[in-house]
């Protein structure tokens, strides 16, 4: 479709959290760019978005959600969103997660209107990395190009902790974060690998960077989403391109890991 979306739904059956997620644009041609990866509140849901831009070029998307089982329910993970940011060009907001709580992934949304113009695509999920390559905040970025087109953000931080009242007493998380960043080229991609060596990926997040970008050219995210083998996902996708006009720049990928 010219503006595809896909729903990715943790099953209902057993006491599962919804922990992180992403998204994958099957483009072809001019391309389809992303402007929603993100849980739905109050669901199992994670839901990718995507749109074509200037030029009609219809494509699949793929949504994935993250998720772990806990049949003792040991743990407790909640989803942090931040207020929208204002209406702007190009708009950005963050979330952390409170004290006590481990960021285990996060998500980000655009809420971009026809009437204000052609749209705002993703340009950076991902997680704010610190010094110690750990993480406990989520920022949303995202820009227009080939003509204004004013919109918000939402970015969502998931967090975990052991639960307050569990039968059986759990321990804190432990997360890290680990990121690769692509050469440049026209469509870069970047695969982060888990960092947790008794861990696993719970999330990721991607951002695109133009170094010669203007308002009618740049880099805009088209993925970033788990790659899975042999059950485990072992690394952290990240795509991005330029669109229209040539515009050369890199994407790096971003993956959380948790160990408990």
């Amino acid at each position: 479709e010219a503006h595809p979306r896909a729903v990715a739904t943790a099953p209902s059956f057993a006491p599962v959290h919804v922990v992180g997620g992403g998204a994958r644009v099957n483009w072809t041609g001019a391309g389809n760019l992303l402007f929603n990866t993100s849980p739905v509140h109050g669901t199992r849901d994670w839901v990718s978005q995507s749109k074509d831009h200037l030029v009609s070029d219809a494509a699949a998307i793929t949504s994935y959600v993250v998720f772990f089982d806990d049949p003792a329910m040991q743990y407790e993970v909640r989803a942090f969103y931040s207020s929208s940011s204002q209406t702007g060009s190009p708009p950005a907001t963050a979330v952390g997660v409170p004290n006590g709580w481990v960021l285990a992934g996060g998500g980000c949304s655009v809420d971009w209107r026809s009437g204000f113009g052609p749209g705002a695509m993703l340009t950076g999920p991902h997680p704010i990395v610190r010094r110690d390559n750990t993480a406990v905040s989520w920022v949303c970025e995202a820009r227009d190009m080939g003509g204004a087109s004013p919109a918000n953000v939402i970015a969502v931080a998931i967090g975990i902790r052991p639960a307050p009242r569990a039968a059986q007493p759990a321990r804190m998380p432990r997360m890290c974060v680990s990121s690769v960043t692509s050469g440049a080229a026209a469509h870069p991609p970047a695969l982060a690998p888990y960092c947790a060596a008794s861990g696993q990926i719970t999330g990721g997040g991607a951002k695109a960077v133009a170094p010669n970008a203007t308002a009618d050219s740049g880099q805009l995210l088209t993925a970033t989403f788990p790659v899975l083998q042999r059950g485990q996902f072992v690394v952290w996708e990240a795509r991005s391109k330029d669109h229209l006009r040539s515009s050369d720049g890199s994407v790096t990928a971003y993956a959380s890991s948790i160990s408990f």
